[in-house]
């Protein structure tokens, strides 16, 4: 647990979550054994015996389900941690087992709650990205016990409510899939809903499937757990990404012409909008919807298009509707929603409409076309407006807006009179340009451009892992580990007294964030203790929040330096005695 010579010196306390997994409901509760381990480190490697180091270190076995004790100690009084990589990336993420920093001994306790074989590291002394071959202080974590891998339902799932769905996964592990038992458990509203879907029940030979039928609700964030124990106990829960369920039967919105109408242009294409996005494939179809000649009873021939969204359908009759002529629409329970396999049409739904004598080919004006507010910070909410006049009659409008990251048809809504608008939020900063497109019922077709921006307003996260050396009497090296966020650009060191803050700059520019992430103050007194923090800058200015700090010891007299150094890279007491006496002599005689 240690980095060699005098950079043991300190280092910065690095803070790091632990997220916990949803609960199974109806799920037994593990037997949860208490297994307790005594590790030493130092930046030899690991051991479970003081002295005896050695790189990888030795494999630690759990089972699933096990609460695990782990006494550290730093032997080299170096800050160090305990970290397992559950996904093998090398790098800390929020979900897996991480201890505090600490240079001497210290308590670390966590659930063994994924089965399978990982690297074990410190994460300070493993390298920039740790892995199971090459880096410093690394070791084989084992949990023993069952593997679940849901392979359906996947991202972007939305099922239909009321209809039986598959859920299909693979286990494994240390015992067959049929020696394990199964529960498959909901959570839905934020995790403030629950509900049981099937369990217990023997698991099979893979892939593995379990039936739902979800009924009552309809929600965008279902998550669907899946939890396995094997005969020993062992325990270990799977959860999907969110997915939906749909139990809301789709309806008509509205149409154009609008039911009544009278004198529609002769060239007027039929719309529907709808109340959510349909079934393409479905809803088109001859059988689902369809314009008819009310006095001949024939059907008219035509093409079919849809809105990006999925929630408006244009028919375009060919050859164009007869002059003083009136037509039926009809939309069927035939149409279903865009979920899988899909809720019908609420109810059909039939309406007339009589054309006039000639045909429209005047194009709606879009009168204005303004975003407001016209500058936003990251993540929030612009509103664009459009005002739109038409002879006949606007069908739809839209603004396709074009951006960082976003390029994107938004479906404007009616607010009343010859007003349209959308909202819509926008993450990425950067100049975004939008053009309202504006329809009318004939499909002719009207324009108008505008613009906003986007800003970065929100400050990076703090770096971690803050150290600070000692390289000479009058100079200290402050290093630390990147930010986590992705567009910082520099880093400022911040320098204090014995007890904190306050703390004065001591970077007079940023420290570039793609070079070697240090500082040397050489500014510091013999005597004097010293505190130093750094944050990170992104590349619109925003500055984070203070990291953790380091305190720093500048000894008053260079022997006691050089204690410092001997001690922490092993040469003899007697060896620096002799030299001190050398050195001393050499003054002397000028």
């Amino acid at each position: 647990m240690r980095r060699a010579g005098i950079e043991a010196i300190a280092v910065a306390v690095l803070l790091v979550g632990v997220a916990a997994g949803l609960l199974s409901l109806e799920t037994p509760t593990a037997r949860g054994a208490v297994v307790s381990f005594q590790l030493f480190g130092n930046l030899r490697g690991w051991s479970t015996t003081p002295g005896a180091e050695t790189n990888p270190g030795p494999t630690l076995s759990v089972d699933a389900g096990d609460h695990v004790t782990l006494d550290l100690t730093a032997e080299d009084g170096i800050l160090h941690t305990f970290w397992i990589d559950y996904d093998g990336d090398g790098i800390v993420d929020v979900a897996e087992p991480l201890s505090e920093q600490s240079a001497g001994t210290t308590t670390f306790e966590f659930d063994a709650t994924v089965a399978g074989t990982f690297a074990y590291y410190c994460s300070l002394h493993c390298g920039s990205v740790c892995n199971p071959t090459g880096s410093l202080m690394r070791g084989t974590w084992i949990t023993r016990g069952p593997t679940v891998a849901i392979s359906v339902p996947g991202a972007s799932t939305s099922w239909t409510g009321g209809v039986a769905h598959d859920i299909v996964f693979n286990l494994g592990g240390t015992e067959p899939s049929t020696a394990l038992t199964v529960w498959a458990n909901f959570t839905r509203n934020g995790g403030t809903v629950t509900g049981t879907i099937a369990g217990p029940i023997p698991g099979t030979a893979n892939p593995n499937v379990v039936s739902w039928t979800p009924t009552g609700f309809s929600a965008t964030d279902v998550a669907i757990e899946i939890t396995a124990i094997d005969s020993a106990g062992r325990r270990t829960t799977r959860t999907t990404a969110p997915l939906e369920i749909d139990s809301v039967a789709p309806t008509v919105a509205s149409t154009f012409p609008a039911s009544g109408a009278t004198g529609v242009s002769t060239n007027a294409q039929v719309r529907v909008m709808w109340s959510e996005g349909m079934n393409r494939t479905a809803t088109a179809s001859v059988s689902s919807f369809g314009v008819v000649r009310v006095d001949s009873g024939q059907w008219l021939p035509g093409t079919t298009s849809w809105s990006p969204d999925s929630q408006q359908t244009t028919f375009i009759p060919s050859p164009a509707l007869e002059p003083f002529t009136t037509y039926g629409g009809q939309v069927n329970t035939t149409a279903r929603d865009e979920s899988d396999p899909g809720n019908a049409l609420l109810a059909p739904h039939l309406w007339t409409f009589t054309t006039g004598g000639a045909a429209d080919t005047v194009s709606p004006t879009v009168t204005l076309a303004l975003a407001n507010p016209g500058v936003q910070s990251e993540g929030g909410n612009v509103n664009i407006t459009a005002v739109v006049n038409d002879d006949t009659g606007v069908s739809r409008v839209s603004a396709h807006v074009v951006g960082p990251l976003f390029d994107t048809n938004l479906t404007m809504a009616q607010a009343g009179g010859n007003l349209w608008y959308a909202n819509e939020s926008f993450f990425a900063k950067g100049a975004y340009d939008f053009t309202v497109w504006a329809t009318d019922g004939a499909g002719n077709i009207g324009s108008r451009s505008g613009s906003f921006e986007v800003i970065d307003t929100t400050p990076p996260a703090p770096p971690t892992g803050v150290a600070g050396i000692l390289v000479s009497e009058v100079t200290v090296r402050v290093s630390w580990n990147p930010s986590p966020s992705a567009d910082v650009a520099g880093y400022h060191v911040y320098r204090g007294g014995p007890s904190g803050g306050p703390f004065v700059r001591r970077t007079p520019s940023a420290v570039p964030a793609s070079g070697t992430l240090q500082f040397l103050d050489s500014a510091v007194e013999p005597g004097a203790t010293y505190s130093y923090v750094v944050t990170a800058v992104d590349d619109s200015g925003n500055e984070s929040q203070f990291s953790g700090g380091v305190s720093i010891v500048v000894p008053s007299r260079l022997s006691d330096l050089l204690l410092i150094v001997v001690a922490a890279i092993g040469i003899p007491v007697a060896a620096l005695g002799g030299y001190l006496i050398w050195r001393r002599r050499r003054r002397e005689r000028g």
